[in-house]
């Protein structure tokens, strides 16, 4: 409950630093986002999938994962998607103390600058969305910018993926929003072609959660 008191409050106060939820002015444009990556196998599947219809997405990767992927994190680069910092590892907000929590941001972001050979925007997704006032405070300081989502595919859910389709077809879409998945689940990769081919038969825009937050604040 707290969290949601929090992200509605950056919602409010601070749209253009941290990025909660689309807004109304975005044409057709929708962020697709998956995290938790890169996945060894699924990772490639993912790309291949959006380079067949030529869909841009942000990838939010995990420190750890990237060090011993970096392979996959130059292929997400180079195929022109967004790259963002999901930590070093899946850790919650509440399961270590603050310092320690900003500290593996800052780590993650050191590994993903490291493999990308440049400076990365320094975009975060909290693991499981949870924040709190004291590490917000301290990342919006050092110049990461917050982004959450504003349609769960609940890929996290559900055990097949006709269950993903119908249950993603049930979440009403508007421009401007986020979309989340996750790149560690079979099912996702599975369901992926025929949501993408439906959004796309409703002309919909893929950009990065950078371009989308672009276009609302212009």
């Amino acid at each position: 409950m707290i969290g949601k008191f929090i992200k509605a409050g950056l919602n409010r106060c601070c749209p253009s630093k941290v990025l909660v939820r689309g807004g109304r002015h975005a044409g057709n444009t929708i962020a697709l986002t998956f995290d938790d990556g890169p996945h060894p196998e699924h990772t490639l599947e993912i790309l291949e999938i959006l380079e067949q219809r030529s869909l841009k997405a942000t990838f939010f990767l995990q420190g750890m994962e990237a060090e011993r992927h970096p392979d996959l994190v130059r292929r997400i680069d180079q195929q022109g998607h967004q790259i963002a910092n999901h930590g070093y590892i899946h850790c919650h907000t509440g399961e270590v103390n603050s310092k320690e929590y900003v500290a593996g941001i800052l780590r993650a972001q050191q590994v993903l600058e490291g493999i990308a050979g440049r400076p990365v925007p320094r975009v975060f997704r909290p693991p499981y969305g949870a924040t709190s006032l004291v590490t917000l405070w301290k990342l919006l300081k050092l110049g990461f910018q917050y982004v959450f989502w504003s349609v769960d595919s609940c890929d996290s859910f559900v055990q097949h993926p006709d269950e993903l389709v119908d249950s993603f077809e049930k979440q009403p879409l508007r421009p401007g929003d986020i979309l989340l998945f996750h790149e560690d689940y079979r099912l996702t990769v599975d369901a992926l072609p025929r949501i993408l081919d439906r959004l796309m038969a409703e002309k919909y825009n893929f950009v990065s959660v950078s371009e989308l937050n672009a276009a609302i604040a212009g």
